[in-house]
């Protein structure tokens, strides 16, 4: 339709102007045809961005409320490694106000022990993903969360990296499990106090970590008489005086101890090893010390032995 109607036009032409005049009529209506396709197609071009910006907004909106609502938290960077974007459920939960965290750096924002941030710089410097990095928040209440990291870099359409994309996953609940079963695998269940296991690796590390000049000594405390407490009251009264006892230690043990209605008094014997001087081993120096009470407990009890004697210690390392 639209080329039967310049037809028509160039028809017109034909008829009423002489063939100069007509020639340079036809250059103004071949201009004007240009003119005309040129702003059609602007204004086609212009309609179709238009449509993909309000895509695009409507599609990065949509990505955003997605992301809050699967992630516990999600954060973009620049190169630099300042925030330019977060979010995810607990976001309000660490950082009421998001603009408290864009345009800070990421690094003043999460918390990480030395293991955790050498393991990310390492990451960073690399320019590779990182996973499983374990870091601390703390909500506006007070309460501890562990956060799991796991990021990625992010690239322009170039290729460039220009930062990095990131989410944290929540995982407190499995620390805190983990970390009581350490408690429970570590310590007497009665009192609290570190088992043997515990005990022995402490031990071991300490002589391991001390220096040339520096002694290490441990006590075996044995509580005197214990076993006529528990005949005469019960097992149940026993274990309270233990949990007492572990409380107090030896420093205030002349002071009695009420449990119930009850005050009992209890002393203790202690034998006393030190480390390099009498062992230099855990095992040794267990030995040395369990010698030690050993002698307190035949010297009347209620009284400390060092393990010094040349006869203690060849029967220590026999």
């Amino acid at each position: 339709m639209a080329v039967g109607f310049l037809g028509i036009i160039a028809l017109a032409f034909l008829a009423f102007a002489s063939v100069h005049e007509l020639s340079r009529q036809f250059l103004l209506l071949e201009s004007a045809i240009i003119l005309v396709v040129t702003l059609g197609l602007l204004i086609l071009v212009a309609r179709h961005d238009k449509k993909t910006e309000e895509a695009e907004a409507i599609a990065e909106s949509q990505l955003s409320h997605l992301a809050d609502f699967a992630t516990d938290l999600y954060w973009e960077t620049d190169l630099e490694g300042h925030v330019i974007a977060a979010g995810g459920r607990l976001m309000k939960t660490f950082f009421p106000d998001i603009n408290h965290v864009v345009g800070r750096h990421y690094m003043s924002v999460i918390k990480l022990d030395d293991t955790e941030r050498e393991k990310m710089l390492n990451a960073l410097q690399a320019i590779k993903p990182y996973s499983d990095i374990l870091s601390v928040f703390h909500a506006t209440d007070g309460r501890r969360f562990y956060i799991s990291l796991s990021a990625t870099p992010r690239y322009s359409k170039s290729g460039a990296v220009i930062g990095y994309l990131g989410v944290g996953t929540n995982v407190t609940r499995r620390i805190e499990a983990q970390g009581r079963l350490k408690h429970m695998a570590e310590h007497d269940m009665l009192t609290g106090l570190a088992n043997r296991y515990s005990f022995q690796n402490r031990i071991e590390k300490d002589i391991a970590e001390s220096a040339e000049d520096e002694n290490i000594a441990i006590l075996a405390i044995d509580l005197d008489n214990f076993k006529s407490i528990n005949d005469t009251f019960g097992h149940q009264t026993g274990d309270a005086l233990l949990n007492l006892v572990a409380a107090r230690i030896v420093s205030s043990l002349s002071r009695p101890f009420r449990v119930g209605g009850l005050e009992l008094k209890c002393s203790a014997s202690v034998g006393v090893a030190c480390a390099p001087l009498h062992a230099e081993s855990t095992q040794g120096l267990l030995k040395c010390a369990d010698l030690a009470l050993y002698e307190a407990k035949g010297s009347g009890r209620s009284c400390y032995r060092l393990f010094q004697t040349p006869e203690t210690r060849r029967a220590a390392v026999n």
